[in-house]
């Protein structure tokens, strides 16, 4: 943890950020939204930290050196990843998110595209049309970006083996070329089954 607050210290030191100067910023901004009590949805208020980031140089600066921190940690793991001769997958945990919510997060995905051989969203959502989403929001800034996809079968998520399947069937359809299930200690065999048809049915639609 030192290591890396260090690192980060340095990050912004390099880039010339008066973090203090920022956090007085945050603070007087965040004042101003929770006294004014009329935001209660989400997506208002995440347009308006969209607007802000345009209207404040000095948060946006400080949200490209989160993104440049998270990189070049990437990079670091992709280099010993190199060194033992195997592959770097990378699962930003921004992709559930819409666009204008992965500041949240701090991670880009233009650079982790650059960066990691495989780029792995999470396949979240309450819909098909929610996993078809996340893979055209990497495409508008990473095209050329190497994919797989990621699902969690618990039952916030899933609901059935069709809807997990057509869920896959989405993710191989926007280029995903490998699809990795988790969270596999809290399912019952039921649920288990539900991969098996779903990679059943990856092999029909091939």
């Amino acid at each position: 943890m030192v290591t890396l607050a260090l690192f980060l210290r340095g990050m912004y030191g390099a880039c010339r950020i008066d973090v203090g100067a920022v956090k007085q910023l945050v603070s007087r901004l965040v004042s101003q939204i929770v006294d004014a009590d009329t935001h209660s949805q989400v997506s208002a208020e995440a347009r308006e930290v969209a607007f802000l980031l345009l209207e404040y140089p000095e948060l946006y600066h400080y949200q490209q050196s989160r993104l440049e921190a998270v990189d070049q940690l990437w990079r670091s793991l992709r280099e010993i990843a190199q060194s033992l001769g195997t592959a770097l997958d990378g699962f930003p945990s921004s992709t559930p998110f819409f666009v204008n919510q992965s500041y949240w997060e701090g991670v880009s995905l233009r650079k982790a595209a650059a960066t990691l051989d495989r780029v792995v969203p999470l396949g979240y959502g309450d819909s098909v049309g929610d996993v078809a989403y996340t893979f055209h929001a990497i495409k508008l800034v990473a095209p050329e970006a190497t994919l797989g996809a990621a699902f969690s079968l618990h039952h916030n998520q899933i609901q059935s083996a069709v809807e997990l399947a057509a869920r896959v069937k989405t993710a191989v359809d926007a280029g995903a070329q490998s699809i990795v299930y988790y969270n596999l200690g809290l399912l019952n065999n039921r649920r288990l089954n539900w991969i098996k048809q779903a990679n059943l049915a990856v092999e029909e639609w091939r």
